[in-house]
């Protein structure tokens, strides 16, 4: 079974380096752009998606839907609400400046998620969505940033941590064999040439 976890396409808070968090916020237009495009790589990398799934935010929907619409897929999208993007407390519409970088590498904001329940709760939906599915099963998941660098970190901790950048329409694919995750991709860049830095 292959994973491939997409961070959602770009908004206007992305583009400002503000924090969302849950605030949903809609794609911008090059959001929307990125998303077809990412459609288009997906289906010249002739990956065949079984299932699709997203965070409940519009912005990782909109992605998705974009994403299937492009690759001429006609799948159910499942809404998996603990997919949704690391609550962020007090930072959530603040400015990504270098101070509020730390705090967040820190786990230090008021009302932030903290690492270990995020940890969980990544760990539990996936585990869930596998629960729902076959060995041979290609799933589709967009979601955010938050949600993915925390499976880059469970599998591999010494290469990835909070500060690694996950560009829009980045894509991390993993694979479940045998009760374990393996990193199989985790610098693909879906659109205009972005990736895993």
């Amino acid at each position: 079974m292959k994973l491939y976890l997409i961070r959602h396409g770009e908004t206007d808070q992305n583009k400002n380096e503000v924090i969302q968090g849950r605030r949903d916020f809609p794609l911008s237009n090059a959001g929307i752009n990125q998303s077809i495009e990412a459609g288009k790589t997906l289906k010249m990398m002739n990956i065949h998606f079984t299932k699709a799934y997203s965070s409940p935010l519009s912005r990782a929907r909109e992605t998705l839907k974009n994403i299937l619409d492009t690759m001429g897929l006609n799948l159910e999208i499942k809404i998996e609400n603990d997919l949704i993007e690391r609550e962020f407390g007090e930072l959530e519409g603040m400015k990504l400046t270098p101070e509020v970088r730390s705090l967040v590498v820190g786990d230090k904001a008021k009302g932030f998620e903290k690492k270990e329940n995020l940890f969980k709760r990544v760990k539990n939906v996936l585990l869930k969505i596998i629960s729902e599915s076959s060995d041979d099963d290609e799933i589709i998941i967009v979601t955010h940033s938050h949600v993915i660098k925390p499976v880059l970190m469970m599998i591999d901790d010494k290469t990835y941590n909070f500060n690694s950048r996950l560009y829009n329409l980045g894509m991390v694919t993993i694979e479940y064999k045998n009760d374990s995750f393996k990193l199989i991709d985790a610098n693909r860049g879906l659109a205009n040439g972005q990736s895993f830095n």
